[in-house]
């Protein structure tokens, strides 16, 4: 494209809405791949994360077309999605602070109902927010008997897949083994690392294009291992101090490189 024919003010104004763009998309990838990695591991501890469970049953009878036709409009599903998950979540937290329902932390199982900051989400006023905004963290968790039970005391009928084995996922009733499991969370902590390292390598990129510069790959490759080490950023087996497993892994070909102007 001849950016000639345009002013330095569009172009600077086009170049902002892009990093935002960017940084949006980022945004997106941790938020999935955090919600993957946070969900597998609930499920090996017999859990499930509440923001999952809630968004599950908000968004149950859309999956039955028995019940709800898809001829439905989209609008008018999104509103009644957005009304079930609005009302599930004030009656999980009339739950929390009753001490009705016991959430606990991802990594312990621990209770934190009496947490301050747990007690403080509790009293917000969802009335205005969008869902994403409601939403409780992806660390809290309900054990799939306590939220069995405590669907059952609201006269909810607690779906099928919501059962008392630590197996339990959505939509799954059969046992799946460790070896697999494991094998998943592995998976998704590997992609989840690579991603990571295309943002801070995009970071960089662009750093280096305002300045009016470029790196080598190799050279990336090094700077976005330093990065990553400042940041905590590790691969499923801990810290990765070969930048050569960077450039393999993430960066080289069409995972980055190829499609950076050079």
């Amino acid at each position: 494209m001849d950016n000639s024919k345009f002013s330095p003010e569009f172009l600077k104004k086009m170049e902002e809405e892009k990093r935002k763009a960017d940084k949006t998309i980022k945004e997106f990838r941790k938020q999935f791949f955090d919600s993957i990695n946070f969900f597998v591991r609930a499920t090996d501890r017999g859990a499930i994360t509440l923001d999952a469970l809630l968004q599950i049953l908000a968004g149950e009878s859309f999956q039955d077309h028995k019940r709800y036709p898809q001829t439905v409009p989209l609008s008018t599903a999104d509103i009644e999605y957005y009304e079930g998950y609005r009302t599930l979540l004030g009656n999980v937290k009339r739950a929390i602070l009753k001490g009705e329902l016991t959430i606990r932390q991802l990594t312990t199982l621990a209770p934190v109902n009496n947490e301050p900051g747990i007690q403080s989400w509790c009293n917000e006023d969802d009335t205005l927010k969008s869902v994403d905004n409601m939403r409780p963290h992806g660390r809290i968790v309900v054990k799939n008997e306590d939220a069995r039970a405590w669907l059952i005391s609201l006269g909810i009928s607690a779906p099928e897949w919501l059962t008392d084995s630590k197996q339990a996922t959505a939509g799954i009733t059969s046992p799946v083994p460790n070896s697999e499991r494991t094998a998943t969370i592995q998976k998704t902590e590997a992609t989840s690392w690579k991603v990571k390292a295309r943002e801070i390598a995009d970071e960089l990129f662009d750093c280096d294009t305002q300045n009016g510069c470029r790196d080598s790959l190799k050279n990336y490759s090094g700077r976005v291992m330093e990065e990553m080490q400042k940041r905590n950023i590790h691969g499923p087996n801990g810290l990765i101090d070969n930048q050569n497993t960077i450039k393999r892994e993430a960066l080289q070909g069409v995972q980055w490189w190829a499609k950076k102007q050079k």
